[in-house]
C-alpha cells in the first residue's frame, strides 16, 4: 500500500539515469528537478496558508471579542 507522499530521496529515476549514462554528469540536473519538485508545492502551500490565516484574523478584527465570534460561529443553535 503506498502512502501517497511525494518521496524526495534519490530513488530510482536518479539510479536509472546514472546506469543508463554513466559518463554525462546529468545526475545534478536530476537534483535541481527534485528540489524544483518539492519546493514549488511547499511555498504555494506556505502562501495559501498565510493568505488564509491574514483574511480570518482581518474578519475578526472586526468584532469586539473573537473568542465569542468564533464561538457563535461554530455553535448550533439549542432548541
Amino acid at each position: 500500500m503506498t502512502s501517497g507522499r511525494a518521496d524526495s530521496a534519490l530513488g530510482v529515476l536518479e539510479s536509472t539515469v546514472a546506469y543508463i549514462t554513466p559518463d554525462v554528469a546529468s545526475i545534478g540536473a536530476l537534483i535541481v528537478f527534485r528540489c524544483i519538485y518539492c519546493l514549488i508545492p511547499l511555498m504555494l502551500g506556505t502562501t495559501l496558508l498565510i493568505a488564509s490565516e491574514l483574511a480570518f484574523r482581518h474578519r475578526s478584527v472586526g468584532t469586539k471579542e473573537p473568542a465569542k465570534a468564533a464561538d457563535k460561529a461554530t455553535r448550533t443553535p439549542s432548541p
